[in-house]
């Protein structure tokens, strides 16, 4: 298994469009985030260029109602002329793509308006041929482009084939949970129905954590919280690293309050958004994917999470993310703001009102 760890967009879109020159077959891309910007416009045109005979592109019905990391829909959206601009140029960029005939469809298409806020196919993943497979959290668009994240590259045609799998069945509109085990690497594809029986694993292996617990992310909330409560209370060192400007800021403070509570370390990521989310468990297990860690993540999103052990990406992992962040963070300090406790409510309100409603993630054109 050739296993690389991408970190930023740069470097994600230098070998990805490498990947797509190179492709003769299949070239699927899935995101939840696709914009007429510059970096829409990049993948796009890479797209075009493409040779493989087989191109398809999978974004969630998001990008209808949200662009820029702003909503379309409310009286400041309506307003706002550039977004609205953004908004149709994203429309006909798509168009455009599906006349050269590379293939598009909507994931998240089939629930109430409100609901698919909440249920957004977070996925985010490439297959290029038989050979190269991308994910990690990375979406199409230029302030997405400009956090700080990353992706994994695995070079395996089983891993390729496995997730080639999962994309083909969205396209069609089956859902499913699935699990794959490579050298070094195992996925866990989630249906978002079933995603609390799938995570079980993987908070089983947090709970055995014996040393020190490692976590980069913008959006984490509970249940994710409560392992990590219970290793503070068995003496395990447990660091979260988090923006200090989240996009989400009610999200920061009910991070630094429940951060507060648990004991957890808390540092702040200073000088632009952080929208990485990975835990590195002992120091020879790294938990990575699309997931944010979150209540959504947990109980109605489809995600990819990846158990990674392969010793190359680990280590890079902590040299060039855990490493190179703690320079650039402060601590956290304390918080027991009302703020907090608000959002930890509201979550659990908005949470169990949504996981009632049927879910499927299949696509549309």
């Amino acid at each position: 298994m050739n296993a690389r760890l991408l970190v930023d967009a740069p470097e994600f879109m230098d070998h990805l469009e490498a990947d797509l020159r190179a492709a003769r077959d299949r070239a699927y891309i899935q995101a939840m985030t696709f914009e007429a910007d510059a970096a829409g416009r990049r993948l796009a045109e890479a797209l075009l260029a493409c040779p493989a005979r087989d191109r398809r592109l999978l974004v969630d019905s998001f990008i209808r109602y949200k662009i820029s990391d702003r909503f379309l829909f409310t009286p400041a959206g309506r307003l706002n002329r550039p977004l609205r601009r953004e908004a149709r140029d994203t429309l006909a960029l798509l168009e455009r793509l599906r006349a050269a005939g590379v293939d598009v469809r909507f994931t998240n298409t089939d629930r109430p308006l409100p609901v698919r806020f909440l249920t957004c196919n977070h996925k985010k993943m490439a297959v290029l041929d038989g050979h190269a497979a991308y994910f990690g959290g990375i979406n199409f668009s230029d302030h997405n482009f400009a956090w700080h994240d990353m992706m994994i590259r695995l070079e395996d045609a089983a891993a390729a084939d496995f997730l080639a799998g999962d994309f083909l069945a969205t396209w069609a509109g089956r859902t499913g949970c699935r699990r794959g085990q490579f050298d070094g690497v195992e996925i866990h594809l989630l249906d978002g129905r079933g995603n609390e029986a799938a995570f079980a694993p993987l908070f089983e292996r947090l709970r055995e954590a014996r040393r020190e617990v490692w976590v980069e992310s913008a959006y984490l909330t509970f249940p994710f919280f409560d392992p990590l409560r219970d290793l503070r209370r068995r003496g395990v060192a447990v660091t979260l690293i988090t923006p200090r400007d989240n996009n989400k800021r009610w999200v920061g403070h009910y991070i630094r309050w429940e951060a507060t509570r648990s004991g957890v370390d808390l540092r702040l990521y200073c000088g632009r958004m952080l929208h990485l989310k990975a835990m590195l468990i002992d120091g020879d297990c790294l938990v990575a994917g699309s997931s944010n860690f979150d209540y959504l993540s947990y109980r109605t999103q489809p995600e990819i999470v990846a158990v990674v052990t392969h010793p190359g990406v680990v280590a890079d992992f902590r040299r060039r993310v855990i490493e190179r962040d703690l320079a650039c963070c402060e601590n956290g300090g304390i918080e027991f703001s009302w703020r907090g406790r608000t959002v930890h409510w509201g979550i659990q309100s908005v949470g169990r009102a949504v996981t009632g409603w049927g879910k499927g993630s299949g696509a549309r054109e």
